[in-house]
C-alpha cells in the first residue's frame, strides 16, 4: 500500500512540475518591458515544460536603452545537435538549475530547439532599469579587470576629443580560455544609454582584429560579476595605427611568465610587432633571460628589440635597446620599474622569462656585468622620483667603473650620492652631486660595495651605467680598467637607461 502511494505521489508531482507536450505552444508576437517587467516562459508555466519533437521555437525580447534582460533557466535534455537552448547566441547546457544570462542588445532571441521531444525546461525574466548605475571615466594608457565592477559601467576615454579609442583584452597565461570575456558588453560610445551597442567582447572580436571607437570613447559594463583571468588596456589610436601588429600580455603578481613574442600577425610574418605586459598588482617585474629565437626566416643581424615603459600611448622613451645576438643572455635580469612596458620586436623574435617582483634595494654583484640605473619616472611618470641601491658581496672587492651618462639635477634638494667602499667603513669614492647638470663623466672605485642613493623631483633624471671587476680574478689597474670598461660599453647603453640585477 505504502509502495502504491509513493508511485502515485511521485506522478502527482511530475505532473505538477511538467506540463504535457500538448499544452506547449511557441508565441509569434514580441515581448516587451511594457508588457511587464518579469515574466516566464512557456507564459504560465509553474515548473519545466516539455517540449515536443520537431519543434523549433523563437521567443523574441524587445530591450529598450537603459535597461538588460536577466534570464534564469532551468532545463533538462539529451546533449546532442539535435536539441539545444540559445540565447543571446549563447547555449545553455544540461542540466541547468537556475542558470543565469543577460542581454543588452535592443532585440535578443531565446530558442529552442527540440527534434527528440524529450526537452524540458522553465525560464524566468526580468528588465533591469540601468539607471542607477554610475560611471567611472578611464583614460586610455590604463588597465582595468574585465570582472569590472558591480552597478557601474567603464568609459574608456582617448587623450584628446579629435582622437579615436583602440580597446584590447589580454588574458592571464593559461591553457584555458577566459569564456567570462563574453560576459562584458560594448556600447561605441560614451554611456550604456544612448550609444550603440556593438556586442558581447568575443563577438566584436571575431569580426575584426583590432577595435577602434567612431568616436573618442568606448563603454563597458559587465552585469555577471564573476572573476575574470583577463584585462582591458585603452590606447590612444593614433598611436596602434601606426604600429605593424600590436598585442597585451599579463602576467600575474605570484607567477613568472614564460612564453615567445612573435613577428606574426595571424599566420603572417611582418617586420614589426609591439607587445605591452602588464604585471598585475605589481609595482615592478623583472626580465629574467630573454634568447633571440634563431631558428625562423625572419632571424636577422639587423634585429632587435626595445623596450620602453608603460603603454604606447604614454609615449615614453627608449629605455633598453638588445641588438639580436645568439648569446646575449649574460644582460640579465634586468628589472623594470613599473607595472606595464612595451617591447618592440625589430626583425627578430625571442623567447623570455618574466618574474614578478616588488621594488629591490640590496642586489649581488657579478664580475664583468654592467648594470643600468635611471630615474624610476622614465619608466613611469606616476612613480615616486628616488632610488636607494646597494650593490655587494663583501667577501670580495670589485673596481666598479661608473659613467654618469646624463645628471641634470634641476632643484634644491636633488641630490645624487655615489659610495664605494669596505664593511670596516673605508671609501675610496664618495661624492655627492646637488643642483648640476653634466653628461659622460667617468668615476671609480675599489671596495665590496657600490651605493647609489637618488632623491629628485619629477624634472631631474639620473642615468648611469657601471661595470664591475672581480679584483681578486684580474691584474688589471683601476685606471685601466675604467677606461676599458667605458669604451668597452656597446652603443645600444647609451640609450639603456636602467637597471640590471642579480
Amino acid at each position: 500500500m505504502t509502495a502504491n502511494f509513493n508511485v502515485l505521489l511521485f506522478i502527482l508531482l511530475s505532473f505538477a512540475l511538467t506540463l504535457t507536450a500538448q499544452e506547449f505552444s511557441c508565441p509569434t508576437a514580441p515581448i516587451t518591458k511594457d508588457a511587464g517587467l518579469t515574466g516566464v516562459l512557456p507564459a504560465g508555466a509553474k515548473g519545466q515544460v516539455q517540449v515536443p519533437a520537431n519543434t523549433t521555437c523563437t521567443y523574441t525580447f524587445q530591450i529598450p536603452k537603459g535597461f538588460a534582460l536577466r534570464v534564469d533557466t532551468t532545463a533538462d535534455y539529451e546533449v546532442s545537435m539535435e536539441n539545444s537552448i540559445n540565447f543571446d547566441n549563447i547555449f545553455i547546457s544540461p542540466p541547468a538549475v537556475n542558470v543565469v544570462d543577460y542581454a543588452m542588445n535592443t532585440e535578443v532571441p531565446f530558442e529552442i530547439v527540440s527534434k527528440t521531444g524529450d526537452l524540458a525546461f522553465i525560464t524566468k525574466y526580468s528588465y533591469i532599469d540601468l539607471s542607477n548605475y554610475k560611471q567611472v571615466i578611464i583614460p586610455t594608457g590604463t588597465h582595468l579587470n574585465t570582472t569590472l565592477d558591480s552597478n557601474k559601467y567603464y568609459t574608456v576615454k582617448a587623450s584628446n576629443d579629435n582622437d579615436q579609442v583602440n580597446l584590447q583584452y589580454g588574458s592571464r597565461q593559461s591553457s584555458v580560455a577566459d569564456l567570462t570575456l563574453s560576459e562584458v558588453f560594448m556600447f561605441d560610445g560614451n554611456d550604456i544609454f544612448n550609444s550603440k551597442y556593438i556586442g558581447r567582447v568575443p563577438s566584436v572580436y571575431e569580426k575584426q582584429n583590432l577595435f577602434y571607437s567612431t568616436s573618442n570613447t568606448v563603454t563597458l559594463v559587465n552585469l555577471y560579476g564573476n572573476p575574470s583571468s583577463s584585462l582591458f588596456l585603452g590606447n590612444d589610436a593614433s598611436v596602434i595605427k601606426t604600429l605593424n601588429n600590436y598585442g597585451v600580455l599579463v602576467m600575474d603578481s605570484d607567477k613568472e611568465y614564460d612564453d615567445w613574442m612573435y613577428l606574426l600577425k595571424g599566420a603572417t610574418v611582418v617586420t614589426d610587432s609591439w607587445y605591452t605586459v602588464i604585471c598585475k598588482d605589481c609595482t615592478t617585474f623583472s626580465i629574467d633571460y630573454m634568447l633571440f629565437d634563431t631558428d625562423k626566416d625572419y632571424s636577422n643581424a639587423n634585429g632587435f628589440v626595445e623596450v620602453q615603459g608603460m603603454t604606447p600611448s604614454h609615449k615614453l622613451q627608449t629605455m633598453l635597446h638588445y641588438q639580436y645576438s645568439s648569446s646575449n643572455n649574460q644582460s640579465f635580469p634586468q628589472i623594470i620599474p613599473a607595472p606595464m612596458a612595451t617591447f618592440h620586436l625589430y626583425n627578430s623574435s625571442f623567447h623570455f622569462k618574466l618574474r614578478p617582483g616588488t621594488l629591490q634595494k640590496d642586489f649581488d654583484t657579478s664580475s664583468g656585468a654592467t648594470r643600468y640605473v635611471s630615474s624610476p619616472q622614465l619608466w613611469n611618470p606616476d612613480a615616486k622620483s628616488s632610488f636607494d641601491y646597494t650593490f655587494s658581496d663583501f667577501n670580495k672587492n670589485f673596481n666598479f667603473s661608473i659613467n654618469l651618462q646624463s645628471l641634470k639635477l634641476e632643484n634644491d634638494g636633488d641630490s645624487l650620492n655615489v659610495e664605494v667602499g669596505t664593511a670596516d667603513g673605508d671609501n675610496s669614492l664618495d661624492k655627492k652631486y646637488t643642483k648640476t647638470s653634466l653628461e659622460n663623466q667617468q668615476i671609480a672605485g675599489i671596495g665590496s660595495y657600490l651605493k647609489l642613493v637618488y632623491t629628485g623631483t619629477k624634472n631631474s633624471t639620473v642615468l648611469l651605467n657601471f661595470e664591475m671587476i672581480d679584483m681578486t680574478e684580474t691584474t688589471v689597474s683601476m685606471e685601466t680598467t675604467t677606461k676599458e670598461s667605458v669604451s668597452s660599453l656597446p652603443l645600444w647603453v647609451l640609450i639603456v637607461m636602467t637597471l640590471f640585477v642579480m
